[in-house]
């Protein structure tokens, strides 16, 4: 007797998916837009504090 199965791919197999991801969505493995932005702001903080400590505990001649 004829056995109607779905038909998925030759021999058999199963159709192999395109990977296709999304076009607004970042890599798995890439941090989010706002941690770098946050970074960065603490970065230019951290820089703009040192550059303020050098010329406050720079001595006065």
């Amino acid at each position: 007797p004829r056995v109607c199965r779905p038909v998925d791919g030759p021999h058999g197999a199963p159709p192999v998916p395109q990977y296709v991801p999304p076009a607004d969505a970042p890599p798995a493995d890439a941090p989010p837009a706002y941690m770098i932005e946050i970074v960065a702001y603490e970065m230019t903080e951290m820089v703009a504090s040192e550059m303020t400590e050098m010329v406050v505990y720079t001595p006065s001649s």
